[in-house]
């Protein structure tokens, strides 16, 4: 399966988890293939970090480091258009 994620769906999946953090998870099992532009990446970043600075109290689906990885892992198996 070939997709592009929303923004909303990472978002979530790093401060809530649950169906969005599952649809990342698919993207390191190999199960699904995902596209993005350099600007999706660009504002994946600004979003989260705006998000976190925003709400430093929210406690997050995943440690700041486990995020930080995962976010390189995931930068490694989309594929960039």
């Amino acid at each position: 399966m070939k997709i592009v994620i929303d923004t909303n769906v990472v978002a979530s999946a790093i401060f809530f988890g649950g169906k969005p953090r599952k649809l990342i998870e698919c993207l390191f099992n190999n199960r699904a293939e995902a596209y993005v532009t350099r600007e999706i990446i660009s504002e994946y970043s600004d979003t989260v970090n705006y998000l976190i600075n925003k709400y430093p109290k929210k406690p997050l689906s995943l440690s700041n480091a486990r995020w930080m990885q995962n976010a390189y892992m995931l930068l490694a198996v989309i594929k960039i258009c």
